[in-house]
């Protein structure tokens, strides 16, 4: 389990087995960004902390700043979508929102 790596024993028998340790812990895990908890969290599809996503884009920098002129660039692949997200509303939308708040807003004048 991931409390090894921090040196934490996951042992609630003895006294110091409350359900506040237990939430720190937690806690303590989703801020690692190498945990399961951690990439399950931020949606990723594997754990990788932050120090081997860095490490994983300094290798692809180096790879492509050294490849021959023209080839397409090399992509690591990426424990997340390198995908740019759709758009949770839709134009329409945003125009009718848009149009919504400059009826409200102070500067509607300008």
């Amino acid at each position: 389990m991931d409390f090894a790596k921090l040196g934490i024993g996951w042992d609630f028998d003895g006294p110091e087995g409350s359900w506040s340790r237990a939430l720190a812990l937690i806690k303590e895990l989703v801020r690692d960004s190498g945990s399961h908890l951690y990439a399950h969290v931020a949606g990723y599809s594997y754990v990788a902390s932050m120090a081997e996503i860095a490490q994983m884009l300094n290798f692809e920098s180096f790879i492509n700043a050294n490849r021959e002129q023209g080839r397409e660039p090399f992509k690591f692949p990426m424990p997340f979508s390198r995908e740019p997200e759709k758009p949770e509303v839709t134009p329409e939308e945003r125009r009718e929102g848009k149009a919504a708040l400059a009826k409200r807003s102070v500067f509607r004048n300008r």
